[in-house]
């Protein structure tokens, strides 16, 4: 591959097959085969000019390219348009997706044994965080887009290994140039990989160790670059043939990473202690359920261990305002705001079970819920956790996943409710000011993104609603499946582009 990076593009009169062409054949190499001008793919124009235009030019040489551009290339080039990314980002952005995430995010055909990624088995999950504190401004970038996946062989549905994905996307061929890496942004990546997998007989394969699993969260940036994220999980306790972690999914004793968090910065140590220290006050009911941990690709003194747990009873408000304070361990007055405002969000995503009623959230029937999978690991039901440790931080940060896909009737209610919070005068974000934001804006947003079926339908689109703790501030987010094996989707004739 012969990369002609950089490449000076005129974008003034918008996506051309000119100017997308060159930028494809600046990521891909000028060798990479594409349609000419005279020979372009047939497509349905989308209203999104630079997907309409890639999807022209691109030679779509199997199903399982087809399908992933449609389900997963298209909900994305929806996002990064609606988040007023410049059109030279969007472009490689999504040069990227086709050329390099596609290609491991399976078959094309629902597997026997689906990822966990997502409870209806998809196996990318989309997010963006729209910033606080501050409106959105006509002709910028107004959030940030990201996305995680399982990385999985198409040809066996076989969970590949993160360290054999990240070397790939990390190296100049497997991250188009797109992937900034230096040498001590690896440091608690090689530390975190060393401690899961110490007991690893066989390294060098391309799959994950037996019970094991990876998954890839990718911050698709403004400037056109990626910021890589990666999550490894233990096996499930109890399980006969797996790999010997030092703890396993669904573990109550946290302390077996005490090590860990020592080797990775010394001031880790006293805010891991604090977290010890709550949990074993706690009832034994009540006590958190490991679940799995990551570390960013940055360099230490920037980066984050954070330590996903589960909770499967104990889910009133009050529950969840306990572990988010770690019993009142945190207690500063930005922590007291947030709290406010998580009631806020609880009381109108579970009326069922208000802030003041001490009752856990209202399951929904099983019968509500057959377009989920429902893991022994995993439960659709649990609220998920993790806490943030950070280099020379005051204290360890909490954000709570609450499962909207079970929880609330249809993705149209979730919509309403996490606009009804950014509306809010103490949140105060509107929609952007040169896209949708008027009544309503937080729907038509996703179902621009997501067009296979109305949001009133059911639930299962929107899949967590978050909130987190940050020590200068809170972020809210809402997560999105593509639901690509939903029925409404039709068959693959009906992804032809």
């Amino acid at each position: 591959m012969e990369s002609v990076l950089p490449v000076s593009v005129d974008w003034s009169a918008g996506p051309s097959v000119k100017n997308v062409s060159a930028i494809v054949h600046s990521l891909l190499g000028t060798d990479y085969e594409i349609n000419s001008e005279e020979n372009l793919n047939t497509v349905k124009l989308s209203g999104m000019p630079v997907y309409d235009v890639l999807s022209q030019i691109f030679k779509f040489k199997s199903s399982q390219s087809r399908f992933f551009w449609k389900r997963f290339g298209y909900p994305y080039a929806s996002k990064l348009q609606t988040a007023n990314y410049p059109l030279e980002a969007q472009t490689k952005l999504l040069v990227f997706i086709f050329a390099r995430l596609a290609g491991i995010l399976g078959p094309d055909a629902k597997p026997n044994t689906p990822t966990m990624l997502t409870a209806d088995g998809s196996t990318c999950e989309g997010s963006w965080a729209i910033p606080t504190g501050k409106k959105p401004v006509a002709g910028e970038p107004n959030r940030q887009v990201r996305c995680a996946i399982q990385p999985i062989d198409p040809r066996n549905n076989g969970f590949l290994r993160g360290t054999q994905v990240l070397e790939y996307l990390m190296s100049t061929n497997g991250g188009l140039g797109l992937i900034v890496v230096k040498d001590n942004m690896l440091t608690w990546l090689r530390k975190l990989e060393q401690f899961v997998f110490q007991n690893d007989e066989n390294p060098d394969s391309d799959y994950v160790p037996n019970g094991t699993g990876f998954y890839l969260g990718l911050a698709l940036l403004p400037s056109g670059l990626i910021a890589l994220k990666p999550y490894y999980q233990c096996p499930a306790a109890g399980t006969e043939g797996t790999l010997k972690t030092p703890l396993y999914v669904t573990n109550k004793d946290f302390s077996p990473l005490a090590p860990l968090a020592a080797s990775l910065h010394p001031s880790l140590v006293d805010q891991f202690q604090v977290m010890l220290d709550y949990f074993g006050s706690l009832e034994d009911r009540l006590k958190p359920l490991f679940h799995l941990l990551s570390v960013d690709i940055a360099a230490p003194e920037k980066n984050r261990l954070k330590i996903y747990f589960q909770t499967r009873v104990g889910l009133s408000f009050n529950d969840v305002k306990r572990n988010f304070t770690l019993g009142g361990r945190l207690d500063t007055p930005q922590m007291h705001e947030n709290l406010k405002l998580m009631e806020m969000l609880w009381n109108d995503l579970f009326p069922q079970s208000p802030s003041w009623s001490g009752k856990d959230v209202t399951h929904r029937s099983k019968a509500d819920n057959d377009h989920l999978q429902d893991h022994e690991q995993l439960p659709v039901s649990c609220f998920v956790w993790y806490y943030e440790f950070s280099a020379n931080a005051p204290s360890l940060t909490p954000k709570v996943y609450f499962p909207a896909g079970h929880l609330v009737a249809n993705d149209m209610e979730v919509c309403k409710v996490v606009e009804k919070f950014y509306n809010h005068p103490a949140v105060n974000i509107t929609g952007p000011p040169d896209g949708e934001h008027t009544a309503g804006w937080v729907a038509r947003e996703i179902q621009h993104a997501y067009t296979h079926r109305r949001l009133e339908d059911r639930p299962g689109i929107t899949t967590w609603v978050t909130f987190g703790h940050k020590h200068t501030g809170f972020e809210m987010m809402a997560y999105f499946s593509s639901e690509q094996w939903a029925e409404e989707h039709g068959s693959h004739e009906s992804d032809a582009v």
